[in-house]
């Protein structure tokens, strides 16, 4: 009798039991399963039910005298005794010596003995693969939803699964202690790379338990882009849908890793990641035939940042982008996000460091007054804060909490988003480099209040090659909606255009009494620099520098109509 022990998850269990059927069968034995690791688990349970396997429970009975742990003390120290003086393999107990490295002697253990492992590699059942290929189908029928997923898929000859699993990976510590979590950009060099080997546009399948950010990191650069929910079915109905796939790009986790090996294609691409683990090596998880595969931020610029910049543009406006001789005023900026990479332009975009570059620039009377900057929510005195102020992160866009009451603020909620926008790096987003290696940082600002009760107005100077050349206005009512309207420097409103939205208010504002000055700051502020936009209020007779930006939208901000993407294109020079 052979008697595998369980445990892990799904893919691990598979591994486990598809070696101990191995055994079994070379021996003509039955194959039982120790599920007693599960007794002391509250997250992981028995899941190869689901799955056509051969195998029964073995009882405690059969376990206990298998590890020889007889009730009698003598029999216990004469059944230890013994099993020291044998040679490994013929040993009762068979113990992986090292996880994901191929140990051949294990193949020739005795008939009667319990393995406990994770015994990860190929090597240890490639030779009852049909068999297992049989076995590990689900014996519940799909949803009729699922079984046409998986009739699409399987028609599919460029289908490509994608899986990536963040639920546990990022949130359990003992977990990120111990495995390497790959980047977003792991994914996107190796869809990459599938595309150039099969040269044709692929489909891509993701399954993931974060749908969510799944959809937010990838959505808007990968067009044949599918996303399937992790919770809408069961792990063995997850894991048949992705083998269906005709290539496969997985992480370091044991459940995708079962889904490319069960994939029936026989010219199935698969890339997996070189890296399993953070801290030890794994040389044999990996198949032979598998491509191991690493992201190197040092390639980003060219394998990543190239290809985005050209497909997204692509997406966004429906026509090539031309970086050999760019004309519109987007594809300037893409080149200058490419090309012009002048390291002080990160310090600007960090909304504390640009402070010091304001301050020498134009003076401190401009600046917002600071009340705090922070590393970690934890660090927050919260009693020492005004009941309002503007809570924002340093190393991104968008954000911002605008706290009208203290007193009504849910601190504990607040922390989980702070702690949310510290852990993600912006530069993902939109491939914008200069956010890539800023030090994330909490700041607590001054609330700006306007007396007249007109709305807050956000006045941004486009500045082209350091001359301000238009302004667009931003004005947010209390309702929290935006009116967007454009003027030239004498304040005329610019009605021939707008950006991002098809149409700008119709309603005018009147210019600010220092126009003349707001100018002159900006153009102090962008001096020597190609392109850049820098934002400002003025409220009560006073002007504020906000923040500068390189890249609107990451230089993809839609112009209508597109004639005057071209046409604003002429105002900007680029660096020979």
């Amino acid at each position: 009798m052979i008697i595998t022990q369980l445990r892990g998850g799904l893919g691990n269990q598979m591994f486990q039991y598809a070696l101990g059927r191995r055994l079994a069968l070379e021996r003509s034995v039955p194959l039982k399963i120790d599920l007693s690791w599960f007794a002391t688990q509250d997250k992981r349970k028995f899941e190869l039910g689901d799955y056509n396997i051969h195998a029964e429970f073995a009882s405690q009975k059969e376990t206990e005298r298998m590890r020889g742990q007889f009730n009698n003390r003598y029999l216990r120290k004469a059944f230890l005794m013994t099993q020291r003086f044998l040679p490994r393999v013929k040993r009762r107990v068979i113990r992986e010596l090292s996880a994901g490295t191929f140990d051949k002697e294990v193949l020739n253990v005795s008939k009667h003995c319990i393995i406990e492992g994770y015994w990860q590699c190929s090597k240890y059942f490639s030779s009852i693969a049909p068999l297992l290929q049989n076995e590990f189908l689900p014996t519940i029928e799909l949803s009729t939803s699922d079984q046409r997923l998986a009739d699409t898929i399987q028609q599919d000859t460029h289908s490509v699964s994608i899986h990536i699993r963040r639920g546990d990976y990022v949130a359990d510590y003992e977990i990120l202690a111990r495995h390497y979590i790959c980047t977003p950009d792991y994914y996107r060099e190796a869809v990459l790379l599938i595309e150039s080997m099969l040269n044709h546009p692929i489909n891509i399948y993701l399954f993931s338990d974060d749908p969510q950010w799944c959809r937010q990191e990838f959505g808007h650069e990968w067009t044949n882009l599918f996303i399937i929910s992790s919770d809408e079915r069961s792990s063995t109905h997850e894991q048949f849908l992705m083998s269906q796939c005709h290539h496969h790009i997985i992480p370091n986790s044991s459940f995708s890793w079962w889904s490319a090996w069960l994939s029936k294609n026989p010219n199935k691409i698969v890339i997996s990641p070189t890296k399993w683990f953070a801290k030890s090596e794994v040389p044999d998880v990996t198949p032979p035939e598998w491509i191991k595969f690493q992201h190197d931020d040092r390639n980003d610029w060219k394998y990543i940042d190239i290809p985005y910049a050209k497909k997204r543009y692509y997406a966004t406006f429906g026509r090539e982008l031309n970086l050999d001789e760019p004309r519109a005023f987007t594809e300037k900026l893409q080149w200058l996000k490419l090309y012009d990479r002048q390291n002080y332009y990160s310090n600007l975009t960090d909304k504390y460091l640009a402070r010091e570059y304001i301050k020498s620039k134009v003076g401190d009377k401009y600046l917002i007054k600071l009340y705090g900057v922070y590393n970690h929510p934890e660090q927050i005195n919260w009693s020492t804060l005004p009941n309002k102020f503007i809570i924002k992160a340093n190393h991104g866009c968008g954000w911002n909490i605008i706290c009208y009451d203290k007193n009504r603020r849910d601190i504990f909620r607040t922390n989980q988003i702070l702690n949310k926008w510290l852990s993600q790096n912006y530069y993902y987003y939109g491939r914008e480099w200069v956010y890539k290696n800023i030090s994330p940082k909490i700041l607590f600002e001054q609330f700006l209040e306007c007396e007249n009760n007109l709305g807050l107005a956000d006045y941004r100077f486009y500045c082209f090659n350091g001359n301000p050349e238009f302004i667009k206005v931003d004005l947010f009512n209390d309702k929290g909606q935006k009116e967007r309207t454009f003027y030239d420097l004498d304040w005329c409103q610019l009605n021939d255009f707008t950006m991002t939205i098809p149409e700008q208010s119709q309603k005018s504002i009147k210019a600010p009494a220092r126009l003349d000055e707001m100018i002159q700051i900006a153009k102090h502020l962008s001096a020597d620099i190609p392109f850049l936009r820098v934002d400002m209020y003025y409220i009560n007779n006073r002007i504020y520098c906000g923040e500068l930006t390189f890249y609107p939208v990451a230089g993809f901000v839609q112009i209508f109509p597109d004639e005057y993407d071209f046409i604003l294109g002429e105002k900007l020079s680029l660096p020979c």
